[in-house]
C-alpha cells in the first residue's frame, strides 16, 4: 500500500513510462530519406518539347543538352537529350568566355515569349558536362 505523502505524480510518470516502452519501437527504421539503399536515379530535367508544349511566360526550367548553333551575340540554338531543339537567350555580357558548341550543359532558364515564340533566357548555366 502506497503511504499517503507520496507525490502522486511520480507515481503517475512511472506506470506512463512502463506503459510506453514499446519493445518493437526499437526495431523501425528511420526516415526513408536516410536509407542509402533505395537511391533512385534523379527524374530527367525538362524536355524542349514539354516547354513548347505545356511552358508559359514566365515558368522556370531546367534543361540539359548542347548549344548547337550561334546566331548572334545574344542567341543561340540548343537541343535537349531528345534533339528537339529551342532558341536560347543571353543577356549582354552573360555568355561565358568558354562557351561551347556540340558540348553537354545544364542550365537554370526562364521561359520569354518573343514575337509568340518561347525562348528560354539563361538564369544559370553549369559547367561544361561530359
Amino acid at each position: 500500500m502506497l503511504r499517503s505523502n507520496f507525490p502522486s505524480y511520480i507515481l503517475s510518470f512511472a506506470i506512463g513510462s512502463l506503459i510506453c516502452i514499446n519493445p518493437a519501437s526499437a526495431a523501425t527504421p528511420g526516415p526513408a530519406g536516410f536509407d542509402n539503399s533505395k537511391y533512385e536515379e534523379p527524374s530527367a530535367p525538362n524536355t524542349v518539347k514539354g516547354i513548347l508544349t505545356n511552358g508559359k511566360d514566365g515558368d522556370f526550367a531546367l534543361v540539359r543538352g548542347i548549344f548547337f548553333k550561334k546566331i548572334n551575340n545574344l542567341y543561340y540554338v540548343f537541343q535537349d537529350d531528345n534533339a528537339d531543339s529551342i532558341r536560347i537567350k543571353f543577356e549582354d555580357g552573360e555568355v561565358p568566355s568558354d562557351l561551347a558548341l556540340n558540348v553537354r550543359y545544364f542550365m537554370w532558364t526562364q521561359i520569354q515569349k518573343e514575337h509568340s515564340e518561347p525562348v528560354l533566357k539563361v538564369v544559370f548555366i553549369s559547367p561544361r558536362r561530359k
